[in-house]
């Protein structure tokens, strides 16, 4: 049997494949849907990329604000080693102290930082106090009596006599008085040599705050409040000893 010869077709002259494409801008297909159609072309083809586009300007925008924006002014800048003191407590330091101090929320800070844990001898901790320390950016220190003879004993910390006003330095018991001796300088003089005693601390184991340690170490190593050498803030830390002084008396 012959093997069938195929068929040859042909399409009509007026077939689709043989009409020109007729190409569409944009803007006339838009018009040329319905409300609905309008809304999925939307979808399909805008929406996941207008949402990218707004991810990524706010992305950019938030970079500019944190990097660009001014840093605030640290008003008083306050140490606290070894007491993990409850977040009520200093939130509510931190609101008295921006009212003590008139401070302005926009551009000014008031800081309590306690996130120190020497008793443990944490690396980091003793790192970050130092750096902090070196670079002024701390102003008050509270500290359990040994840790505080460390920074009082190097001269890390002003004397009493130096900062406090008269009338409230005279307020003071004897008993409120954290006084020692200071190293003098090595090059000079031996190494056992000591300056003469001042008093660069007073102790402040009776405020509320401290309430919670006390059934631990503090009765043997009771928390003592001085203010770092080198503070730019000294008005500010002569206010904020007296707030807590009043806290006492209460």
């Amino acid at each position: 049997m012959a093997p069938r010869t195929p068929k040859i077709t042909r399409l009509d002259d007026n077939a689709e494949i043989y009409k020109p494409r007729e190409y569409k801008t944009e803007r006339e297909k838009w018009k040329e849907l319905d409300f609905r159609g309008k809304v999925e072309y939307f979808n399909n083809y805008y929406l996941a990329k207008l949402i990218a586009t707004f991810v990524i300007i706010g992305m950019v925008v938030w970079i500019l604000v944190t990097v660009f924006r001014p840093k605030k002014e640290e008003v008083l800048s306050v140490a606290m080693i070894n007491y993990p003191i409850e977040l009520e407590e200093i939130d509510q330091m931190t609101s008295d102290m921006n009212e003590i101090l008139e401070v302005d929320p926009e551009t000014q800070i008031v800081t309590f930082d306690t996130g120190y844990d020497l008793l443990n001898e944490d690396v980091a901790s003793l790192q970050k106090l130092s750096t902090l320390l070196f670079a002024g950016e701390i102003d008050v220190f509270i500290a359990p009596e040994s840790e505080f003879h460390k920074y009082a004993f190097s001269e890390s910390l002003m004397p009493l006599t130096e900062l406090l006003p008269t009338d409230l330095l005279s307020t003071l018991t004897e008993d409120q008085i954290f006084r020692c001796k200071t190293r003098l300088d090595d090059e000079v003089l031996p190494e056992d040599a000591l300056g003469p005693e001042a008093a660069y601390g007073i102790y402040i184991q009776d405020l509320p705050m401290f309430e919670y340690f006390k059934k631990d170490y503090i009765s043997d190593n009771p928390p003592v409040i001085g203010v770092i050498a080198n503070t730019e803030n000294e008005t500010n830390c002569v206010k904020f000893i007296q707030y807590l002084l009043d806290k006492v008396k209460q």
